[in-house]
């Protein structure tokens, strides 16, 4: 049977009470884990020593003893799964073939081209190996922290319509979990670079004469540093990724129409549809339904991946996948009609997480407890409310403001989020205003010489900074907006009623929490989101 579970080779080690008898220390891990902790750089700690990952291996036999001699023979064959991935310079999807390509394919996503020079190789190891030679103090180096990126490839499924949400159901999807290796001083991904050889030195516990051991894919700048230890073989050196992939059972929901006035379908990876504080409201809002869809079940949030957002034929797009290989049947339960009300399950839990006060996650983002106010207290995420070890990766952009107004753009069909009269009450607007206003205080105690804080705006006066040269002259004003307000060319018009005074330069909620002064520098120079047409469509 196959097996996703790798291992890392670490050495020999003597059978304790039998003599003339060794057996291959290994740690294991699953595979999605493996190619990152495992990766050919990395130094990892067992039983107290400091182990050094240098390449990879397959599997290997136990060892033989011949007479004075110890036979150590490996697998040959160190990887088996192999293919090709792009990530499309126009809206950061990604692209699988099967081999290299000979010309431009199609993106799935934004239907831009994707050059063959943008497809780097992947495989899947089969076992990996380390120097073989423990220390038990610490080593002088590091190890390497490698870039991870987790592509997807869909199936559609079939599409249910309910108001401006689509929710596809019955689909698959193919998740990549991929290693490219370090970046290097440019910025640029390094991947992978090994080089098949013969390790002539493998120490054998209890004898001074070391072993052979043939058939090992070593990474080229440990064999540099080793001089006469591996015997490379000419020819056969490769550079490639690391590569965990799965099938899997899949559910998606579709944004159809929204507000013009709002950005949320600026959630592609990158390029000119790709804006941080929307990404981050639509991640923020995919934890909570993996979340609430856990509750509701009764299993762990761990039996989902929460997978990031996409921009698919101009429509913003939540994806949920069960995590087992294969599907675990979880998010066809959540693909299906209810029988009270014929609502599918997924619809109505995000309503749920809307509308019910006395369930989770309102009972945690409105509690009260001896430390005060849950709403006043945290502004962002923390360990009550969206915060958990699992989605740790993710907690710089997690915002359970941002993801119940995410979510209700999705189900609440002209919702404006605090552009429409009335919608300042709904618990994530609440205190916006005035959190605007204080991080507007806060930039100017930073820098008080040349910020000075005002208040503009035809119908709801938002806070401004006014930036003055050393002369007092006013030379630029940034308001502050909220992060799903789309700051296209109009944007001006529609909150200030004139294009008049000052250069206007807008700058979000979501930045200014974050990273202040460098939100004020890069909102200089940042370009007008893309505009709207009908139907939800960004021209």
């Amino acid at each position: 049977m196959p097996t996703r579970v790798r291992n890392l080779y670490i050495g020999l080690e003597k059978t304790e009470n039998v003599r003339d008898e060794w057996y291959w220390s290994t740690m294991d891990r699953d595979l999605e884990l493996a190619v990152y902790e495992y990766a050919p750089g990395a130094i990892l700690t067992k039983d107290k020593r400091r182990h050094r990952v240098v390449g990879f291996a397959g599997s290997m036999l136990e060892p033989q003893v011949r007479g004075a001699d110890i036979d150590l023979i490996a697998d040959p064959n160190w990887y088996g799964d192999e293919t090709h991935v792009a990530i499309c310079g126009t809206c950061g999807s990604a692209r699988h073939e099967q081999g290299m390509p000979s010309q431009p394919v199609t993106c799935h996503d934004c239907s831009d081209p994707v050059d063959p020079d943008r497809f780097n190789r992947y495989v899947t190891p089969n076992g990996f190996r380390t120097d073989f030679k423990a220390e038990d103090r610490d080593l002088d180096e590091i190890g390497t922290m490698t870039f991870r990126t987790v592509a997807t490839v869909l199936q559609q499924g079939t599409a249910v319509d309910r108001g401006n949400l689509s929710v596809r159901r019955g689909a698959g999807i193919t998740i990549m979990h991929l290693n490219d290796g370090v970046e290097d001083d440019q910025g640029q991904l390094s991947f992978f670079e090994t080089q098949m050889a013969t390790d002539r030195s493998v120490p054998i516990p209890g004898r001074g004469r070391p072993a052979q051991l043939q058939e090992q894919a070593v990474s080229t700048d440990f064999l540099l540093r080793q001089g006469s230890r591996f015997s490379a073989q000419a020819g056969t050196v490769e550079r490639f990724g690391l590569m965990a992939r799965k099938e899997t059972d899949a559910i998606y929901l579709e944004l159809t129409d929204f507000d013009p006035r709002l950005s949320l379908d600026l959630v592609a990876r990158k390029g000119d549809f790709f804006h941080i504080g929307t990404r981050a409201a639509a991640i923020s809002a995919t934890q909570m339904l993996v979340q609430k869809a856990a509750l509701h079940l009764d299993v762990s949030p761990e039996e989902f991946e929460a997978l990031e957002p996409r921009r698919r034929d101009r429509r913003p797009m939540l994806q949920i996948a069960d995590a087992l290989i294969n599907g675990s049947g979880l998010c066809r339960r959540l693909g299906q009609e209810r029988t009270s009300d014929g609502e599918i399950e997924i619809v109505h839990l995000a309503k749920e997480i809307l509308g019910e006060p006395g369930k989770w996650p309102q009972t945690a983002f409105m509690a009260v407890d001896a430390e005060g106010s849950h709403q006043e207290r945290c502004q962002t995420a923390c360990y009550k409310c969206l915060q958990k070890f699992n989605n740790r990766r993710y907690h710089s952009l997690l915002d359970w403001r941002l993801g119940l107004a995410y979510l209700r753009a999705m189900t609440v069909p002209g919702y404006a989020c605090g552009l429409n009269p009335g919608e300042e009450s709904l618990p994530e607007m609440d205190g916006w205003l005035a959190r605007a206003r204080e991080l507007a205080a806060s930039l100017k105690g930073m820098r008080p010489r040349i910020y000075d804080v005002d208040e503009v705006g035809r119908t709801m006066k938002l806070p401004c900074i006014i930036e003055r040269n050393t002369a007092g002259r006013v030379v630029m004003r940034f308001v502050i907006v909220h992060p799903l307000w789309r700051t296209d060319a109009d944007l001006p018009m529609r909150l200030l009623g004139s294009l008049g005074g000052p250069p206007t330069r807008f700058v979000d909620t979501f930045d200014l929490e974050r990273r202040p002064l460098q939100a004020m520098e890069r909102a200089v120079d940042r370009p007008p989101a893309p505009s709207m047409t009908m139907h939800g469509a960004a021209a």
